[in-house]
């Protein structure tokens, strides 16, 4: 049901950090960084900051963010998981 938006996103991401196309790597991890749109509970300045800290080791360093996705794969799916459930909490409205 969401290849389509899937291969979409993967291809947008390629543009944002063209080193990682076509590698094995949890791209769709990175989704939020897409439309510049944190997740609802995140702070916009920590964002920008993790945006040019990621697109920085793109350009400098795109064998090590390679590895450290990879190697994170299973860490971050969980985090976007628990991200997820905390955000869909109505006790923070």
């Amino acid at each position: 049901m969401t290849a389509a938006r899937d291969d979409e996103d993967q291809a947008r991401l390629a543009l944002l950090f063209p080193s990682l196309e076509g590698r094995d790597v949890p791209y769709l991890a990175l989704r939020p960084y897409l439309d510049r749109c944190p997740e609802r509970f995140f702070n916009r300045s920590v964002h920008g900051l993790m945006l040019t800290w990621l697109q920085e080791r793109e350009v400098g360093q795109h064998s090590d963010l390679e590895a450290h996705l990879s190697g994170s794969r299973d860490a971050l799916s969980r985090a976007l998981l628990f991200l997820r459930q905390i955000n869909g909490e109505d006790w923070h409205d």
